[in-house]
């Protein structure tokens, strides 16, 4: 079934395989395990580029042209997030300045670090959750053009849910800072976290909530006016506000990370006792969505968590594996809040078509020799563009 699945429809395989795989023979799960980001990576990287997508390969040009100083480029972070450009600079090295295998190689990465950090929460249900992040809506808007956003994130989850050394967790943090500088948030909320080490059972009193808030607040105020980075964000956040070709988030995807925030509170007022970090990485993560909605594309930037990726917080629940079971159920929960609004947004791009030209506009039907000839045709003849760009 899985193979048939694979060939008739790489889509359709992760989705199956997903979701079967911790009833599935675990030498055959982890024999098929790795294809899984590998479909992912092949679905993304068939888009066609658009908005900022278009914009990064843009700049990827102009890196491998020479026209941009890798570590003193103003557009991004005003020079600090470099890391990007390197991974621009090394690709167009090895692959003649090739779009396609730029596109290729950046969600390789993405989706490599995404694997390896399911892996690690749970070796057994690892291929869940991956799949849970995969099928959310949001995962499919954020990851479709907000590349340094999600590279920053992911290394960052990498090095909170999966590396116990302090040391190397704190170079990761340095490299999630160089992917994106809105990473120092989260790097700020884990740091807190780990200050403030009292588990906390269940849903703590709203005065408690009001308090860390405050005291986040009045950090985040004096990080914001006080110094060169902080000045950095928020002339970024004002030009992000200010640019009219920035439209506020559809009322859909509001009702759904609404759904989900409901969802998962309800869950963790459930469970027995909640690690710090998850949970004042959710409080963060819902305080800054919804506070920012009034704003064109802030929420679900630095709201990204709850926005795109819910089975970040199911993560803790896969610690203790006598809960395993309950906490695959849970997930199952989420994802059918989560499957039917990605299927229908799938089915519309193929009877349709839209910006999210994934499969080229087949994504529920292309079979795995049609992804392989079109990829390759990219490669030799060059990827087309929907637009320019944000530029």
């Amino acid at each position: 079934m899985s193979l048939f699945l694979l060939f008739f429809s790489p889509l359709l395989f992760i989705l199956f395989f997903c979701f079967a795989s911790p009833y599935i023979d675990s030498r055959l799960r982890m024999l098929f395990s790795p294809l899984i980001p590998l479909c992912a990576v092949t679905f993304y990287s068939s888009l066609q580029p658009f908005s900022d997508l278009s914009e990064y390969m843009n700049v990827y040009h102009q890196v491998n042209d020479g026209t941009i100083d890798i570590f003193n480029y103003q557009r991004f972070g005003h020079g600090a997030e470099f890391l990007i450009l390197i991974i621009m600079k090394v690709t167009g090295w090895i692959f003649s300045n090739n779009d396609q295998m730029f596109l290729i190689t950046i969600y390789f990465l993405i989706f490599a670090v995404i694997y390896a950090t399911c892996i690690k929460v749970n070796r057994r249900y690892h291929l869940a959750l991956f799949g849970l992040l995969f099928f959310t809506l949001g995962f499919v808007e954020s990851m479709s053009y907000v590349l340094r956003q999600n590279l920053s994130l992911f290394i960052f989850l990498y090095a909170v849910y999966a590396v116990r050394n302090s040391k190397v967790r704190f170079v990761l943090f340095l490299l999630s800072f160089t992917a994106h500088i809105s990473g120092i948030i989260n790097i700020s909320v884990y740091y807190f976290a780990v200050i403030y080490k009292k588990k906390i059972a269940g849903i703590q009193s709203v005065f408690k909530m009001l308090l860390v808030v405050f005291i986040i607040g009045l950090a985040l105020l004096t990080f914001v006016k006080f110094t060169p980075l902080g000045e950095s964000l928020l002339l970024k956040s004002n030009a992000v506000v200010n640019n009219s070709r920035f439209s506020l988030m559809p009322l859909s995807y509001v009702a759904l990370t609404a759904i989900n925030t409901l969802v998962l509170l309800y869950l963790i007022s459930k469970s027995k006792g909640i690690d710090t970090v998850t949970y004042y990485l959710f409080l963060k993560e819902a305080l800054v969505f919804f506070l920012f909605l009034p704003l064109p594309t802030v929420s679900n930037r630095l709201g990204i968590i709850l926005f795109s990726y819910s089975a970040v917080f199911m993560f803790y629940f896969f610690k203790n594996p006598a809960n395993n079971a309950i906490a695959y159920k849970r997930v199952a929960v989420l994802l059918a809040i989560n499957l039917l609004p990605f299927m229908y947004s799938m089915s519309v791009v193929s009877a349709k078509g839209n910006d999210y030209t994934f499969y080229n506009n087949q994504p529920l039907t292309y079979n795995l020799f049609q992804v392989i000839d079109e990829l390759a045709d990219r490669v030799q003849h060059g990827v087309v563009y929907l637009d320019n760009g944000n530029e």
